[in-house]
């Protein structure tokens, strides 16, 4: 592997002739001049690009490029040359994996002292920054995936991201980390629902125990019994996507009351769901679905 080019110090630039420094300045010049152009092609156009330029047209570089010859009129410029060249190539952010740690940090410290990082915290980013920003909030969040995977959580914002990796065709619920979007609209939906997931209290194995348990307290107080065990189960039942269809006709309450009295009498998971899809594709009214599962009230009270 070549060795990295990199400048002298000012003390050993001083040191050599006239003619050495011409060159070495030449050299520095044309560095400089692939950064700025790689910066431009990225529309990374601010920051350090924005202050270059602006001494590059006072000095009259109509180009807007550094010189990259070795003919000078005087010490003076020579010295002006170097310290603007040193400047410039001294700077992280005249590179692209400068500026995707300077975002990252940017990125952490947001987190880090306003417990979360909203989108207009990244709305002024140049769209450079912006792809840069989704890998930080990407990786983030693939780590909360993770843990919620391994405490074997897998509903709340853990579906919730599911939904979206699934759409845009990933393979493994994770976001993905990369830097290449067909399209502005896709970065954009990718950030969006990166901060989404992040700004979730139950996109932590904590918030979502905790949610889970204010959940069940709550069917407790209802008279609704989850049976002991069987917790997980009825949050996916809970979670999930027949759940949201049968509450557009039956009341929350009522379906959650008969899938735990149909699991308390013995009934198994296929059977439920079955009787209920049945419900969803007929006309067959709800007090039949609870009969097929043998918890309507008039069969309760033989039990009793």
């Amino acid at each position: 592997m070549p060795k990295k080019a990199s400048t002298l110090k000012k003390k050993d630039f001083f040191k050599l002739d006239e003619r050495g420094q011409a060159k070495e300045l030449k050299k520095m010049a044309k560095r400089a001049n692939v950064r700025l152009s790689l910066l431009e092609e990225k529309g990374q156009t601010n920051g350090v690009y924005t202050e270059v330029q602006k001494s590059l047209k006072k000095d009259g570089r109509a180009n807007r490029k550094f010189y990259e010859g070795i003919n000078y009129k005087s010490n003076n410029d020579i010295q002006s040359s170097f310290d603007k060249l040193n400047s410039f190539l001294s700077n992280n952010t005249s590179t692209l994996l400068g500026v995707q740690a300077q975002v990252k940090a940017k990125i952490n410290n947001i987190i880090q002292n306003n417990g979360s990082v909203q989108m207009n915290d990244i709305s002024h980013f140049t769209k450079q920054e912006q792809k840069y920003a989704n890998r930080a909030l990407a990786i983030i969040a693939n780590g909360k995936l993770s843990k919620l995977e391994k405490a074997d959580i897998e509903n709340h914002a853990y579906k919730e991201a599911e939904f979206y990796n699934e759409g845009v065709g990933r393979d493994k619920n994770r976001f993905y980390r990369g830097i290449k979007f067909n399209s502005g609209d896709d970065l954009y939906n990718a950030l969006q629902n990166e901060v989404h997931f992040l700004n979730s209290k139950v996109s932590t194995v904590e918030g979502a125990t905790e949610s889970d348990v204010k959940r069940i307290n709550k069917f407790t107080e209802k008279g609704i019994k989850i049976p002991w065990g069987k917790e997980k189960e009825f949050y996916d039942f809970m979670s999930s996507k027949q759940f949201g269809d049968l509450s557009k006709f039956a009341d929350s309450d009522q379906i959650a009351e008969t899938y735990t009295d149909a699991r308390e009498v013995g009934e198994d998971v296929k059977k439920i769901n079955d009787a209920f899809s049945e419900f969803l594709k007929t006309n067959i009214d709800f007090s039949e679905v609870q009969e097929l599962l043998k918890v309507a009230k008039w069969q309760k009270k033989l039990l009793h």
